[in-house]
């Protein structure tokens, strides 16, 4: 028995002589196996807590910058609000007793009238809430007129230095941070979930073979590979390096150098994230969140389109048949391009018409070179019938006049288009002409149409209906409903600006720019208001007693042809200012007299006037903007004022007064426009005692109309004279009939 035990006991310590060493042998191994799995575990949540990080980040930066933004308003608010003095309360209301109890009191300023006025002598609860409803009044008009919630230029005050730099740093953070850091901590959490899986295994997988232990860690790492680790780690590589070094730094002039390199992104942004109705144009609420939502993605080369004018691109793209009345100078034909660019990219092939003025088909022709791989070509002349065949065979876009598509387009086009760009399109606002008839029936064979101009509204409300009733005849129907009228000819006087807004929206948008390019140059106007020669006002006279309206109008400007009128006078002293300052002028008239009495004594080399071929046009155009320092451009209004595009000058001058505001807009915008860097001074030559004043006045009077309607601003006090307008010939017969009389010349 005691050798029986004996043995037993040696038996025992020799299996554990050969087990011991074996069990340590294992336990490093799974020692080591739990220790790679470990590392591959901090490894992996090093990534997770970058994706963290970096989605933070992101969210991080938007909360600083509505911060930012907020107490830039605060700031604006309360600088504006602490100046305005006590006398202000009397505009609304509140009588010379209350204000003398309110200064006995020591008050001198609105912002410090409390809310509570009842508990200062000699006001009782009455008087003291009617203080606190004017007060409230006060705010937001304070608020809605001068809070703008943009930093001053050159970044004077700390919340305009920490606005900017909140911008700039949402700026520097790359659009998908909070996509991608989202992506690479749902990765993580996948491959923390294998490691896991493998972890569990060994902890209760005690007595496996070595063997077994390795194969574990061995396929761990597989499946990890195959459950993309690398890429995720890479991925949190690349957003922590990226994250890190896209911070805008502290000090002030760095802030202040960046903001002046990126203000027009700063401002975008601002406009974007709080003032989203200014991209929308005042769309109905619906239709602006179904734009929105649409797809968009346009093959565009050389520019960078702005957000508003992706909102439009995507707004003809769901809404298919639309006005698009931008405001001048807001790139209308590069929202037509990058939608032509959208629509081949989606469907694999495109067949695109613009519509526009004879002469800027050679610069819509460069333009669609510029900004895309379109293939344009202008449709016209002998190789008509060729271009067309090869437009239907090929796509893409083909660019013809008006007058090409009533006489030719129309007739020989075989088949339909997707697209259908119509550019000035206020040309086609009369039903009864040939282009507008050409236009309609290229409508009915186009899947998407796109109105564009700058003037929707020349005269009267019914213009704006009459081109909606092209794009969408329902929509106009639905305004004459409302308006409970047939004839669109007194809509002014039965439907206000915010009644039209709801009723337009599906058809028609609009922005303008001081609400979206704020960065623009200002644009300095000045009237010069000039007193006539005596013999200016000899060449009048006889221009009144022939009743003459044309010849009224250029007697004014240029006399009698003979000696150097007063207009022509003011004209050589702005010319001689700029001279010097090395500036470019663009002088519009109306009038081929004008022009080349100015032609030959200014002895001008740029001159384009509706005599010029319209591809001569464009050239000269080139020509003047070639030019180095001082430079004059003599145009007709009529010619160079709609489609040109004339940046290099920056001073403009209107030797006369046309007959619709939408004329000399147009002239204006042809300078003041995407890409001008320099402030834009226009000069309106005007005599006293004319007819200049009548059209002065009558330019006034029917630009309220427009600011109250196109742009559905609030309601204008407009004039009765200025809602019945009636034609230039009309208006005509009356300013000569009252000149007659005011000369004491009246006509027989």
């Amino acid at each position: 028995m005691p050798i029986t035990g004996l043995l037993l006991g040696w038996l025992v310590f020799a299996v554990l002589c050969v087990l011991v060493p074996v069990y340590r042998q294992r336990q490093r191994v799974v020692a080591a196996a739990r220790k790679r799995l470990g590392e591959l575990a901090a490894m992996v949540e090093q990534a997770r807590q970058t994706g963290i990080r970096t989605a933070q980040e992101a969210q991080a930066r938007e909360r600083e910058l509505a911060a930012a933004y907020a107490a830039l308003q605060s700031d604006q608010f309360q600088s504006r609000w602490s100046g305005n003095p006590l006398e202000d309360l009397r505009s609304r209301g509140i009588g010379d007793g209350t204000l003398a109890l309110l200064r006995s009191a020591g008050i001198c300023r609105v912002a410090d009238v409390p809310r509570d006025a009842s508990r200062l002598p000699g006001i009782g609860e009455h008087r003291a809430m009617l203080i606190s409803h004017r007060l409230d009044y006060l705010r937001r008009k304070v608020n809605d007129d001068h809070v703008t919630g943009e930093p001053a230029p050159g970044l004077p005050g700390p919340a305009d230095l920490h606005l900017a730099q909140a911008c700039l740093n949402v700026l520097l953070a790359d659009p998908g941070w909070t996509t991608a850091g989202c992506d690479v901590m749902q990765a993580a959490n996948r491959l923390q979930a294998i490691i896991s899986r493998h972890q569990g295994w060994l902890d209760r997988s005690s007595l496996v073979p070595r063997g077994q232990v390795v194969k574990v860690v061995d396929d761990a790492r597989a499946e990890l590979q195959s459950a993309g680790l690398q890429s995720c780690l890479e991925r949190a590589h690349r957003l922590a390096r990226t994250v890190a070094g896209r911070t805008c730094a502290d000090e002030p002039e760095t802030i202040r150098k960046l903001y002046g390199q990126h203000r027009a992104q700063v401002l975008d942004l601002l406009i974007s994230r709080f003032e989203r109705s200014k991209l929308c144009g005042s769309l109905a609420e619906g239709i602006a969140r179904k734009v929105e939502a649409v797809e968009f993605k346009p093959v565009i080369t050389a520019a960078a389109l702005r957000p508003y004018q992706i909102f439009g691109c995507r707004f003809v793209l769901q809404q298919r048949r639309v006005l698009l009345g931008d405001e001048m100078g807001l790139g209308k034909s590069l929202q037509a391009i990058a939608v032509a660019t959208h629509l081949r990219a989606k469907h694999g092939k495109l067949r695109a018409i613009v519509v526009a003025p004879a002469s800027v088909l050679e610069n819509w022709r460069r333009e669609v070179t510029r900004f895309s791989d379109l293939t344009a070509y202008i449709l016209g002349g002998p190789t008509l019938d060729q271009d067309l065949q090869r437009f239907v065979a090929d796509g893409d876009m083909v660019i013809t006049s008006y007058e090409t598509a009533w006489m030719k387009v129309v007739e020989r086009l075989p088949c339909s288009v997707t697209l259908l760009v119509i550019d000035e399109a206020h040309m086609i606002k009369s039903p009864s002409t040939r282009r507008t008839r050409a236009c309609v029936e290229l409508m009915r064979r186009a899947e998407h149409v796109l109105m564009m101009t700058g003037t929707p509204l020349e005269n009267r409300l019914a213009e704006l209906i009459q081109l909606i009733q092209h794009a969408q005849p329902k929509v106009a129907e639905a305004i004459r409903a409302r308006a409970g009228s047939v004839d669109t000819k007194d809509l002014e006087d039965l439907l206000s600006p915010s009644e039209l807004t709801e009723l337009v929206s599906p058809a028609y948008l609009r922005r303008k720019q001081t609400d979206v390019l704020r960065e623009l140059p200002p644009c300095i106007q000045t009237e010069e208001w000039i007193e006539l020669s005596p013999s200016d006002m000899d060449a009048y006279r006889q221009a009144v007693m022939c009743r003459s309206y044309a010849d009224m109008r250029r007697a004014i400007t240029i006399g009698d042809g003979k000696s150097v009128s007063a207009k022509v006078k003011r004209l050589d002293e702005l010319l001689a200012g700029y001279r010097g300052a090395g500036r470019r002028v663009v002088v519009f008239s109306f009038f081929l007299a004008v022009l080349r009495y100015l032609r030959d004594h200014l002895n001008a080399k740029h001159y384009i006037s509706g005599e010029i071929p319209a591809a001569r046009r464009q050239q000269v155009v080139d020509e003047f903007s070639g030019r180095s320092g001082f430079a004059v451009l003599l145009a007709q209004i009529s010619s160079c004022g709609i489609g040109l595009n004339v940046q290099a000058a920056s001073v403009v001058v209107i030797t006369e007064p046309q007959f619709k505001p939408s004329t000399e807009a147009q002239a204006v915008a042809r300078s003041r426009r995407m890409g001008q860097t320099q402030p834009v001074m226009v000069h309106r030559l005007l005599a006293a005692d004319t007819i200049d004043s009548h059209l002065h006045e009558r330019l006034q009077a029917k630009a309220k109309i427009a600011e109250a309607y196109s742009d559905e601003s609030r309601l204008a006090a407009v004039s009765q004279q200025a809602s019945s307008a009636g034609s230039e010939a009309d208006f005509a017969r009356v300013v000569i009939e009252l000149e007659s009389r005011r000369l004491g010349r009246r006509a027989a």
